[in-house]
């Protein structure tokens, strides 16, 4: 990346690196005087554990009553109210599936896993630290514990990959925060560095069309399955090869991958937004691509929702509610 482009990233790194800090010290302290959660356990007589949130999915094993689990995720469709579980491990045997919610008792508010055991998949692991465990809170910042709507359905992966220092621990909170709010599985993946062909040192920008190539490339094997969602996140400001006349993106997408800049919602009309209105504009963004890319929803002409249609500047993402 060309040395003005890098002295840039670096900057806007410091002020995220910093904010995301503060939010992860001052409501992990929060959650520490907390109750404790109170314990999960079997209902009924007995519990079939599925594969997938499916009843038309393998059967892993089947629960007695007054087992304990935790619930990991929440999810709703046609089937009823599904509970991802994690229990006990047993040799040979897979310690998580999906069970009827219905039939379990006792707090089902999803929890999330321990950062150092991050899940795996086919691209590898995500390389999160302890700290990656901000422990939000439902009730701070709309990351509220609630059914999906029936309209939001879908199926599939959903990954975010941290671009060119791009600190993953905002990405954790991405990820526990839509848990909470929408019962959603996604996935924190390996960094990957921002490749020289996307980088324009004579607007000071980033291209992104090229960004999200590479971010492709990076992960071919993820990218050509029809069930995954890929969206990168840079700190760079960023410009489209589509629109070379707008000044500025807030992002792109192409097909089921999209990669969103934050320079906007930390600098924005000279100067710089509080840690608050940063967090939320970045979540508005994710949000409005788990939107288009996951549930396939259309723009709208709606200007509090999530899928306006005319995303323009910060007035109108400030506008803007977390509902599509």
């Amino acid at each position: 990346m060309p040395s003005s482009l890098h002295v840039l990233s670096h900057r806007l790194l410091i002020v995220l690196a910093l904010i995301v800090s503060a939010f992860a010290f001052s409501n992990t302290a929060a959650a520490a005087g907390a109750n404790p959660q109170s314990s999960v356990t079997v209902s009924d007589d007995s519990l079939k554990v599925y594969s997938d949130a499916t009843a038309e999915s393998s059967l892993v094993t089947t629960l007695t009553k007054s087992s304990p689990v935790t619930v990991r995720l929440r999810i709703s469709n046609s089937e009823g109210a599904w509970c991802k579980i994690e229990m006990k491990p047993q040799q040979d045997q897979l310690n998580e599936g999906f069970v009827h919610c219905s039939g379990l008792s006792g707090n089902l508010r999803p929890q999330p896993k321990n950062p150092e055991a991050a899940p795996t998949s086919d691209a590898g692991s995500s390389q999160t630290s302890p700290s990656a465990n901000l422990g939000f809170r439902d009730d701070i910042n709309h990351c509220v514990d609630a059914p999906i709507p029936p309209k939001l359905q879908a199926s599939g992966q959903i990954y975010l990959v941290p671009i060119g220092g791009f600190p993953p621990v905002a990405l954790d909170y991405l990820r526990d925060c839509y848990a909470r709010r929408f019962g959603l599985d996604l996935r924190v993946l390996p960094p990957i560095p921002i490749d020289p062909s996307a980088a324009n040192d004579q607007r000071q920008q980033l291209v992104a069309e090229p960004l999200i190539a590479e971010l492709n490339r990076r992960y071919a094997n993820l990218a050509s399955r029809p069930d995954v969602v890929l969206i990168g996140f840079v700190m760079p400001d960023m410009y489209g090869l589509d629109e070379p006349s707008w000044k500025f993106e807030f992002g792109q997408t192409s097909g089921r991958s999209g990669v969103i800049s934050t320079a906007r919602f930390i600098i924005g009309y000279g100067q710089r937004a509080d840690g608050n209105l940063i967090i939320t504009r970045i979540r508005k963004m994710t949000g409005r691509y788990l939107g288009r890319l996951y549930y396939g929803l259309p723009a709208n002409s709606n200007p509090t929702s999530l899928m306006y249609s005319e995303l323009l500047g910060l007035e109108e993402l400030d506008a803007m509610s977390e509902d599509f």
